[in-house]
């Protein structure tokens, strides 16, 4: 809309997971630099590690501002493969959770660290009310008990948990986000090869034809069992969407 010889704002809306999940492009005044903006997303949650932020800033830069789903793809498995050689640093691995009470019903891994702290350093224990921060690392406990405080881990060469950041802060959220542009099934095969490093020559080589088409290109997406739901509005389907920018 244009008022005074000015843009007034064109919301560019993609993405789009639920009634108030999306990721959009805002352009104010200026055509040619739109500006990333996200709601309900992972990206603007503070419950989820750095790493996840940043690969779902990355995915929507490719996705809605370059128009390109597969250079999105590239990106989230640049990511992973980063993640899981250990080049990914503790501070992008870091997550926090808020001490909301002294007690809980159940098990929560970050109160039991805070009861691990106070036991070895009373003075750096946690209060009620604060955020604290901890990596997941290996070992044979469950989950709850296998939070740590980043330099712990490094004063003690503790080993982190690659797998339970790749299925949980990675493939879980962002599979939401592939689904709609590759399918099911390409998703599922893309997240298994990522993990694996099956598909790392590829990327590294001019041959990269196992790049998920786009839904509808030359595949067609299993049928979803269940009660049959209707088919959205052509003017709605984000793959016609990226078929039309081509």
């Amino acid at each position: 809309m244009y008022h005074g010889g000015l843009i007034s704002r064109i919301i560019n809306l993609l993405g789009l997971q639920a009634k108030k999940r999306y990721g959009s492009v805002k352009y104010e005044f200026d055509m040619e630099n739109g500006k990333m903006s996200f709601t309900g997303l992972e990206v603007v949650r503070r419950d989820n590690c750095r790493l996840l932020k940043k690969t779902q800033e990355d995915f929507f830069q490719q996705l809605l501002v370059n128009i390109d789903p597969q250079g999105a793809a590239k990106s989230l498995l640049k990511n992973i493969q980063d993640l899981m050689t250990g080049k990914i640093p503790l501070e992008l691995l870091t997550i926090s959770k808020k001490l909301a009470k002294a007690k809980y019903a159940n098990p929560q891994i970050h109160v039991s660290l805070n009861d691990r702290i106070r036991k070895r350093t009373p003075a750096l224990a946690y209060s009620v009310g604060s955020r604290i921060p901890y990596v997941v690392t290996m070992g044979k406990g469950q989950l709850f008990e296998r939070g740590e405080d980043p330099n712990f881990i490094k004063a003690n060469c503790l080993s982190v948990d690659y797998n339970y950041y790749f299925e949980k802060q990675l493939a879980q959220p962002m599979a939401r986000l592939l689904v709609p542009l590759f399918g099911h099934k390409n998703t599922k095969i893309f997240f298994e090869r990522a993990q694996n490093g099956a598909i790392h020559s590829h990327f590294t080589s001019d041959k990269q034809n196992w790049i998920p088409p786009l839904l509808g290109d030359t595949v067609e997406e299993e049928k979803p069992k269940g009660k049959k739901r209707k088919p959205p509005p052509q003017s709605n389907n984000m793959m016609n969407y990226f078929k039309k920018k081509k």
